[in-house]
């Protein structure tokens, strides 16, 4: 009851501290990380939203009219009323757009004509048709918090001005990556939180058949998850995306634990005598209290060894340097400890007031039923070993061929269904304006390179990355001043000085965009690229910024030189190392879930080659999952990273029991054969039902649009299933060969005196 007070009352105020920004999540401590904190510290560059529809064209009256919607929300027009912003601070620190940068590039120094003005700004601001134009929003540092307020309410307001629905105002880039992944976040809550529950609580009930064990098991279960909550409350971080499946995974993970405790009262209970020393209802309360006692002195060194498992599995994912994956694993460890140490304390009263049925009762009308049942089990669980080793063998090699083929995704719009409001927007940009994903050069310059002369390397250097595949658009210095002249005479002087002039000008567009840094003889420059990420570009990369960024180091590394050195930065970047870190954290993690595991199962079976040989029907699940992802092209996203090193604790669960069944077996003198049938028999329904209830709970999360938590339940099913079989057939293959001899070894004779 203590713990379900901070479970119910902080467990709500975690889900609204929800937020999610995607370029956050890589450690504060990794380079890249700080050299992009540093590069926006000083270049100033803030949030920027791309926002266009159909009809923003450059010379539309439409166009107007949102321009002058906005200048009461930016505070370079200096206007302090602002009707979105409740604190009167206007949210945009500027806005610009393809109209109004076209005007600029007609005036002085550079005194383009329309038409080639236009052309300057192809691909970043203005369309292929070479109408359609788009507004940049940069919007203010303290509207940070409170995005999921703000972008909305621009939208509305936009949409309004323009005279045309919310719908179709497309509005892309970081923040509205952050506000659309915090919607779903909340929608998943909000429609598969309870009826996963109800599933969970509904499969419970149908498999114990007992009110009071049901409760017991469902009420910690319920408590696990909202303490789960609590903890990330209590620890000052932040709801995101990956977290939303923790509840509903600790919830389930109790109910496993518990169902397997109670399956050991059951067959207890369901075969235990009366005492007819006694009356009717009091020898009925000892039996229970006696069985009760009984199943817990069993079932509770397998079940918190099992939860080890887990913990170990969960915890491995501390080794992933993405804050929502560590977060994930460290507060889902603690929350399974927790509950499982609630249900010791719970389950044995439960079990008191529980009148179990016996056996023929439970599972048929008479002991024939019962037999027959076994004799199923034996039928699905016991095929011939070799048939078992020779399909598991061939699918393992088949998959492994696929593992190197794995790929990694942690792009935002592949986070979502193909027809969403997001990737409509992302693709309707592409096609119509340019690319959308946005990348950075840094050129720092020696101090002996004259101001003209650096600019004339930035010009040469933007034309070149032009070039380059996949590349949709280029802004930098180069699209407002003229090309420079070489030479002695007086044009190229006046032309120089006329260049220089602008630089060093601070009020310049050059200067307010943050394509020049620094007002001495040596600014760092900035050339912002804009770069395909949706089925619009020339060339389908998979995702894979790899190759890109190389061209883009090798072009500016040629171009510039002798004369300074030069740094690739930006969204693009850090998704392309976000997703080297995803594959390489998600190697080490289950590698060393893999290696502790091994140990504890080493240490738990007294046998190193016992454990290694137990850990075998754990492997292939992970091994088959990841191999057909490699051979089918899907990627590993933010969502079923998790999987593997969560999956495999989970898996060992059953192996546990299974061999905890069978040394009991063994030690009471009976044969591999024998042993093994015995402990399918014991452990094969409750090893079912487990895997049922786990699976078909988060398979109710498959139904989310969203998809990380999708691939997150739809994997961790079959990850279960898969284990399922492995632990049902793999394992009792092993049990009744000559590996079984591993798995118990007869406790040595005493030494005769």
């Amino acid at each position: 009851m203590v713990l379900a007070v901070p479970a119910a009352i902080h467990s709500a105020a975690s889900i609204a501290t929800l937020r999610n920004i995607p370029a956050a999540w890589l450690p504060e401590s990794l380079p890249l990380r700080k050299d992009f904190a540093r590069f926006v510290i000083r270049f100033g560059i803030t949030d920027v939203v791309l926002v266009s529809w159909p009809g923003c064209e450059l010379d539309a009256p439409s166009l107007d009219r949102v321009r002058d919607y906005l200048r009461p929300q930016s505070a370079e027009w200096g206007n302090p009323s602002n009707p979105v912003n409740p604190s009167d601070r206007p949210p945009l620190d500027w806005f610009r757009d393809g109209g109004m940068i076209r005007d600029q590039l007609s005036g002085p120094p550079l005194r383009a004509s329309p038409h080639a003005a236009t052309q300057r700004l192809a691909g970043s601001l203005v369309g292929p048709d070479g109408h359609q134009t788009c507004i940049m929003l940069s919007l203010a540092m303290h509207t940070s918090p409170r995005h999921r307020e703000v972008i909305p309410e621009l939208r509305r307001g936009i949409a309004a001005a323009a005279g045309v629905s919310t719908h179709e105002v497309a509005m892309v880039g970081g923040p509205v990556d952050g506000t659309e992944v915090d919607a779903a976040a909340i929608e998943t809550i909000n429609q598969f939180s309870l009826p996963s529950s109800l599933v969970a609580v509904l499969l419970c009930w149908i498999f114990l058949r007992s009110v009071p064990m049901t409760g017991a098991v469902v009420g910690t279960a319920t408590v696990g998850q909202g303490l789960a909550l609590a903890v990330v409350y209590y620890a000052g971080l932040t709801m995101n995306a990956v977290l939303i499946v923790l509840p509903p995974l600790v919830f389930v993970l109790t109910v496993s634990a518990g169902i397997h405790l109670c399956n050991y009262y059951l067959d207890l209970a369901g075969q235990a005598p009366d005492d007819p020393s006694r009356d009717g209802e009091t020898s009925d309360v000892n039996r229970r209290a006696q069985c009760a006692s009984e199943a817990m002195k069993r079932g509770v060194r397998p079940c918190i060894f099992a939860t080890l498992t887990t913990v170990v599995g969960l915890s491995s994912l501390a080794l992933v340097r993405l804050q929502p994956v560590w977060v994930f694993g460290l507060v889902g460890a603690g929350s399974i400890v927790a509950t499982l140490a609630m249900l010791i304390l719970i389950l044995p009263g439960a079990m008191m007031y529980s009148k179990a049925k016996r056996t023929s009762k439970r599972f048929g009308s008479g002991r024939e039923s019962w037999r027959l049942r076994d004799r199923g089990w034996e039928r699905i669980a016991l095929p011939p070993p070799w048939l078992v080793f020779s399909v598991f063998a061939t699918s393992s090699i088949i998959a492994s061929i696929g593992l190197t083929d794995l790929r990694t995704s942690v792009s935002v719009p592949a986070m979502f269904a193909s027809d969403s409001d997001l990737r409509t927007s992302y693709r309707w940009f592409e096609k119509n304006i340019g690319a959308t994903l946005s990348g950075d050069v840094i050129i720092d310059f020696n101090d002996d390179v004259e101001l003209p002369d650096q600019y004339e390397a930035i010009a040469r250097l933007h034309g070149k990355l032009r070039q380059i595949e996949n590349i949709g658009g280029v802004l930098s210095a180069a699209n407002f001043l003229p090309a420079p002249m070489n030479g002695g005479s007086m044009a190229a002087v006046i032309r120089r000085s006329a260049i220089t002039s602008t630089l060093k000008d601070p009020t310049s567009p050059i200067q307010a965009m943050g394509f020049l840094s620094g007002s001495g003889p040596n600014p760092t420059w900035r050339i912002a690229l804009r770069i395909f990420q949706t089925d619009v570009a020339p060339k389908d990369n998979n995702g894979d910024f790899g190759e890109m960024i190389q061209a883009i180091e090798e072009t500016a590394d040629k171009t510039v030189g002798t004369l300074g050195t030069a740094s690739v930065t930006g969204h693009f970047v850090i998704v392309e190392q976000t997703q080297r870190l995803l594959l390489g954290d998600l190697f080490k993690s289950f590698l060393a879930a893999l290696v502790i595991i091994a140990v504890l199962m080493m240490a738990y079976l007294r046998s190193v080659l016992g454990g290694l040989i137990a850990m075998i029907p754990n492997i292939v699940p992970t091994l088959l999952l990841f191999g057909w992802m490699g051979h089918t092209g899907t990627p590993l996203d933010i969502g079923s990273v998790m999987t593997a090193s969560v999956a495999l604790g989970i898996a060992v669960d059953d192996t546990v029991h299974l061999l905890a069944r069978f040394r009991s077996q063994r030690a009471a003198g009976k044969n591999r054969h024998d042993a093994t049938v015995g402990a399918v028999r014991h452990c094969g329904w409750a090893m079912l039902q487990t895997t049922v209830v786990c699976g078909l709970a988060l398979m109710v999360y498959g139904l989310s649009r969203f998809i990380p938590t999708q691939r997150f339940a739809m994997f961790m099913l079959a990850l279960l299933a898969v284990a399922f079989v492995g632990a049902a057939v793999l394992l009792p293959a092993l049990m009744r060969t000559g590996f079984g001899k591993t798995l118990w070894r007869a406790p040595a004779e005493p030494a005769s005196r």
